[in-house]
């Protein structure tokens, strides 16, 4: 009986290991950073293409020739 409690507490604290488990858990880690990685890269760059695409992400080149505090904003930013 103390045998088998022993290995119960091992198995709540340790999880359920089976053999050759632990060469195993360092790889799991090591997958899932370049995963996330890759995973918030894909979705930052589609946010990017999607805001592009609506409401776009930069001025006309005229625009930006005038000045953008004009044509954006409607005012001067330097009287000279």
């Amino acid at each position: 009986m103390r045998r088998l409690l022993s290995l119960l507490a091992l198995c709540a604290i340790a999880g359920f290991a089976t053999p050759g488990m632990a060469e195993e858990q360092p790889a799991a880690p090591a997958a899932a950073a370049p995963a996330s990685l890759l995973w918030s890269g894909v979705v930052a760059f589609l946010a990017y293409k999607i805001t592009d695409i609506v409401i776009g992400l930069r001025v006309s080149e005229d625009e930006e020739r005038e000045g953008l505090d004009e044509t954006q904003h409607g005012e001067r930013a330097y009287n000279l």
